[in-house]
């Protein structure tokens, strides 16, 4: 018999950050402890706001979330954007509960 697996512990989220641009492989903060990195970015002229996939834990999809912008330490907020493919992604999560 098919036994269910378990839950991804990590996952490839698409998030709105607070800037009009992010430096390359910036890491991303979750109530101010690192918790994941960029993997790329893009400029949306929709939004007027860089758009990006960060590999992020699971468990932090709900939480306040930053992006470092500089080495100096400085951060703007994000927000995860919600795509059709981070629902059907969140529909395979939650089958495997």
């Amino acid at each position: 018999a098919m036994t269910a697996a378990p839950a991804p512990a990590r996952v490839l989220a698409v998030l709105a950050a607070d800037a009009d641009a992010l430096p390359a492989a910036a890491l991303v903060f979750v109530k101010g402890a690192q918790a994941g990195r960029v993997a790329s970015w893009a400029f949306s002229p929709a939004l007027r706001r860089a758009l990006c996939f960060a590999d992020l834990p699971a468990a932090s999809l709900g939480e306040p979330l930053e992006i470092g912008v500089s080495a100096a330490g400085d951060r703007v907020g994000a927000t995860v954007r919600e795509t059709a493919e981070s629902r059907l992604a969140a529909a395979f999560r939650n089958s495997l509960k």
